[in-house]
């Protein structure tokens, strides 16, 4: 199924790359991310900590540069610590990406990636670590403000849904229906060449 989703993915590249041709491929690379903490010092401790970024690299597929088509890399880390436990999620997540401009002057961006490669390692506080393996659907809309026409920085709220099926403890691989929601704001940093 993946290698079905990539060739196609290839080939529709292709094809839009073709039509396009009368103008310049506008080449792009953009970078986002949240790093957030917290904790309370009370009768029992706790804290939540989340590392969240991802990247984008890709290319205008039309004359006005409206709509772009690439490959999306995504990281998420998350841990909660108490008196007595830790829970840490750490996924890893790639898949092709269409971003699409909502206004005229290219300010309103909105994304959406289908991360077919996903992978995370969750561990619980006197457990043995497991490995899921799922898909994700990563979406975001944000505003970018231009400083140039090449360069832009964005504030984006992003929506994050991670979904595994298979969980692998030790040698034993078990079928799951295990998933991971995440919602939060990012700055990002957009390069147009």
């Amino acid at each position: 199924m993946r290698s079905i989703v990539i060739s196609g993915f290839v080939a529709t590249a292709s094809i839009l790359m073709s039509a396009g041709q009368a103008h310049a491929v506008n080449f792009v690379l953009d970078a986002d991310g949240l790093y957030f903490s917290d904790s309370i010092a009370a009768t029992n401790k706790s804290s939540d900590s989340a590392t969240l970024i991802s990247g984008f690299a890709g290319f205008g597929v039309d004359k006005k540069n409206m709509y772009e088509i690439g490959w999306d890399y995504s990281s998420h880390s998350t841990s909660t610590v108490d008196a007595s436990s830790t829970v840490a999620y750490n996924a890893s997540e790639m898949g092709p990406e269409v971003v699409s401009y909502l206004d005229k002057d290219r300010n309103w961006r909105f994304s959406l990636a289908y991360d077919l490669v996903t992978s995370a390692t969750y561990s619980l506080t006197g457990s043995s670590n497991e490995k899921w393996d799922g898909y994700a659907i990563n979406t975001s809309i944000g505003y970018q403000f231009r400083w140039d026409s090449s360069l832009s920085m964005g504030l984006r709220l992003n929506y994050s849904l991670d979904s595994y099926s298979q969980s692998i403890v030790g040698s034993t691989t078990t079928s799951v229906s295990n998933s991971k929601t995440l919602i939060y704001p990012s700055v990002a940093l957009t390069l147009e060449m």
